[in-house]
């Protein structure tokens, strides 16, 4: 196919979270790949929203998508215990049972009649079940996370007996499911190299490692407070590795914390957090803010932004953002996960709570060791991590597919 002016090849976009706002990791890199394949594909996004919030936000989709299919995604308590008794009797993981939709299927099958496809780009592993592997088109799965790993870690760090076993059921059917689902594509993409060698010892030998990018043109130092006795989370707080981890931190090493320094404040920012997590703002040091819509000045104020995750797979886009901020970090080996990052030189690592609080305690007290990570972060984001940089990797894979050409100088469309 001929790449003449005004004749951009077709892609085909599937994704089960709306890609704006950028509130959370997975949005973040969604709406990033989103910007960067525009200048090469005229693009049809179908995706799944969740609230009409979200509808809102459909123009600034519109610079890179020339349609765009939304179609509602409802979740609720009641609901999800259907589908994990539905799981219970056939081989699909109840975390991939509950993102099926019929009105979805249809959307897609709607779609794909209408019209060929040069590419059919698949964002998680969610959306998966809606391709068939004897469709024409060349295919990308994008895996955001490995999600049996996820799982897995889930259900090692799970003390409820049902929810644990439950989660390891999961990760017996996501051992399987994954690796069938990923050999039906032509490449799939993964963020660190440890998710490539998972995929790959399950089987996988079409796995590739694209990073995830941020914009560092856009996330400037924000500066430091000298004075701050502030400890800020970010994060998405109804996903479970982030509600374990501000509940482990307040209940295991915030206490430790505040032994040595008892007027410092823990701030928790994230969409909808659930009970257990704002019934720690009981404690007078800790305040649940919800979804804030510019949390600049939280983060203007931060002795330490913390990354205390136990489970998770893929690469935390907060280390990312935080870097390209300048922020000084104290995450968990698996915060920091697939990130090249070094403990003492741009972030500093700690698996136990008095190793956590220590690390906590030095960046309230040593302001030049604050310094030191940020600078360091900072040149670490804008050489590493920058997204024009790191997305340029998907030229490679796409050329090296015969995908179709990247058009030479090709700008973003309405992009700024």
């Amino acid at each position: 196919m001929s790449l003449e002016y005004g004749h951009r090849p077709r892609l085909l976009f599937l994704t089960n979270l709306f890609p704006f706002p950028l509130d959370d990791g997975a949005t973040f890199k969604t709406y990033y790949t989103l910007r960067y394949l525009s200048r090469t594909f005229e693009i049809t996004l179908v995706t799944f929203y969740r609230s009409q919030e979200e509808l809102a936000f459909r123009e600034e989709m519109g610079h890179f998508c020339k349609e765009i299919i939304a179609i509602p995604l409802k979740r609720s308590k009641w609901r999800d215990i259907g589908n994990v008794i539905l799981s219970l009797f056939n081989p699909k993981p109840f975390l991939i049972e509950r993102d099926y939709s019929r009105k979805m299927a249809k959307a897609i099958e709607g779609v794909l009649q209408r019209g060929r496809f040069s590419l059919i780009y698949v964002d998680h592993l969610h959306m998966s079940q809606y391709v068939c592997a004897q469709e024409p088109a060349k295919k990308v799965l994008d895996e955001h996370n490995v999600e049996a790993e996820i799982a897995r870690r889930y259900s090692q760090i799970e003390k409820g007996w049902l929810r644990k076993g439950l989660a390891y059921m999961d990760y017996r059917k996501l051992e399987t499911y994954e690796p069938r689902e990923c050999r039906k594509y032509d490449h799939v993409f993964v963020v660190s190299p440890r998710d490539q060698t998972l995929l790959e010892d399950s089987g996988v030998r079409n796995a590739r490692c694209i990073p995830i990018g941020v914009d560092t043109q856009r996330l400037l130092p924000l500066g430091l407070n000298p004075g701050s006795k502030t400890i800020v989370f970010i994060g998405t707080m109804y996903w479970p590795p982030n509600i374990d981890a501000v509940n482990w931190f307040s209940h295991e090493v915030f206490p430790l914390i505040k032994l040595k320094c008892p007027d410092c404040r823990f701030v928790i920012i994230g969409k909808r957090p659930p009970l257990s997590v704002q019934k720690l703002a009981r404690d007078r040091n800790i305040f649940v803010l919800g979804y804030v819509e510019d949390p600049t000045e939280h983060l203007r104020d931060c002795a330490a932004f913390i990354v205390p995750l136990r489970i998770g797979g893929g690469i935390r886009v907060k280390i990312l953002n935080a870097l390209a901020w300048g922020l000084p970090i104290v995450s968990t080996t698996i915060g920091a996960e697939g990130i090249a990052v070094t403990s003492g030189e741009n972030i500093l690592i700690a698996d136990h709570p008095e190793g956590f609080a220590s690390a906590v305690i030095r960046l309230i007290h040593d302001l030049p060791t604050r310094e030191k990570l940020s600078e360091n972060g900072r040149q670490l984001a804008v050489k590493a991590y920058d997204w024009e940089k790191v997305y340029a990797e998907l030229d490679v894979s796409l050329k090296s597919s015969d995908f179709l050409p990247v058009r030479p100088g090709e700008k973003d469309r309405g992009a700024s």
